[in-house]
């Protein structure tokens, strides 16, 4: 048999929390007041604010000067890669979009990659991910060997 408790003796003093409601509102409503900007989140708890470009940039350099075993040409591709990636446009969830990632980054960034001939380190950081099977070969090899955009010519000569 149970005893029923008196009024004053000592019990839970806390109090069960309301559940809320699984309704969902209509339209985007994934926005985050912040002070750097309000910007719709594409996808629900993922916050809708952007830091400046520049603080990310002076980030980045400062973290990566302070690497003191990585080579000057490494340095500035990573720096390359890491504004890229943190544009939120650029940004793709999951190891599936790594090639449409790199492919998109190589097409954005062919003219500079070539200008500071870094091509040895993109080389480098492609079979990374061709070694961890995230790449396949053929995808390897259209990473290796892209070329930018022909503009007209072909062979060196301009076309008519």
């Amino acid at each position: 048999m149970k005893r029923k408790r008196n009024k004053q003796e000592p019990g839970p003093s806390y109090k069960m929390p309301k559940r809320k409601s699984n309704k969902q509102e209509s339209g985007p409503s994934y926005k985050v007041p912040c002070t750097f900007s309000i910007v719709a989140a594409p996808v629900p708890g993922l916050y809708g604010h952007e830091i400046s470009m520049t603080f990310i940039n002076q980030t980045f350099h400062i973290r990566l000067n302070e690497l003191i075993d990585v080579e000057t040409q490494e340095k500035e591709f990573y720096f390359l890669w890491n504004t890229f990636i943190s544009e939120r446009s650029n940004r793709r969830i999951g190891i599936l979009a790594m090639y449409n990632t790199l492919l998109s980054f190589i097409h954005q960034k062919y003219d500079e990659i070539k200008k500071r001939n870094l091509k040895s380190v993109w080389n480098i950081f492609v079979l990374y991910f061709k070694n961890l099977k995230i790449l396949t070969e053929e995808q390897f090899f259209t990473l290796v060997f892209y070329r930018g955009n022909f503009d007209g010519k072909w062979f060196g000569y301009k076309t008519q």
